[in-house]
Order: C-alpha cells, then sequence, then structure tokens
C-alpha cells in the first residue's frame, strides 16, 4: 500500500487510484485500512500526507519555502483541507507546530 502513496504522493489519491494500482476492490482497500489503522481511507490519506508535513518541517523546510509549497508536497489540493487535517492529527496548528519546533531546537 505505502508504494502507490509514494509514488503518487503530489496527487489527489481515492479508492479508485489504489483499486486500479492493485486489483482490489474499493470495499476491501478501506475495510483492510479500517482493520489494520482505525482510520477510515481519508483518515489514513491525511494522516500519511501530515507525517510528511511534519517530517519536512522537521528538516527545516519552512526555512527556506513558504506554506503553500509544504501544502502542495504533502498532496494536498488547498491549504485549508491541510490546516484541517493538521490541526485534526497534531492538535495544533501548523504555524504554531513549527514555531513551537523552532524553539525547542535554539
Amino acid at each position: 500500500l505505502h508504494y502507490p502513496l509514494r509514488r503518487q504522493r503530489q496527487m489527489c489519491i481515492r479508492d479508485s487510484d489504489i483499486t486500479i494500482a492493485i486489483g482490489i476492490s474499493e470495499k476491501d482497500i478501506s475495510a483492510s485500512i479500517l482493520l489494520k489503522t482505525k482510520y477510515n481511507f481519508n483518515d489514513y490519506i491525511n494522516k500519511y500526507r501530515i507525517d510528511t508535513a511534519t517530517k519536512l518541517i522537521h528538516q527545516k523546510f519552512l526555512d527556506s519555502h513558504t506554506t503553500v509549497s509544504l501544502v502542495e508536497k504533502c498532496g494536498f489540493n488547498s491549504y485549508q483541507s491541510f490546516f484541517r487535517a493538521f490541526k485534526k492529527n497534531k492538535s495544533t496548528t501548523p504555524k504554531e507546530y513549527y514555531l513551537r519546533r523552532k524553539e525547542i531546537k535554539i
């Protein structure tokens, strides 16, 4: 499952994309993700993307790039959806997370 996600990270990933790539029905894919991770499909994809964003933040990506660049690099189509997913996964805003990490490292 991780291979198609890495390969298509910059695109909008849907159940049907993975179905085509691996030949398993959308229902079975969603059920498997839910069973293994306790996340529904969209939450799982968003968690993967937010994990990517936090890794990039730790690698100082935002020191030389904009937040919009981070949003796009992680595969989100809008800042609003990124912001909501980030807040849901990390219980803080992207800016607060960045500033807190920056303070810790100083």
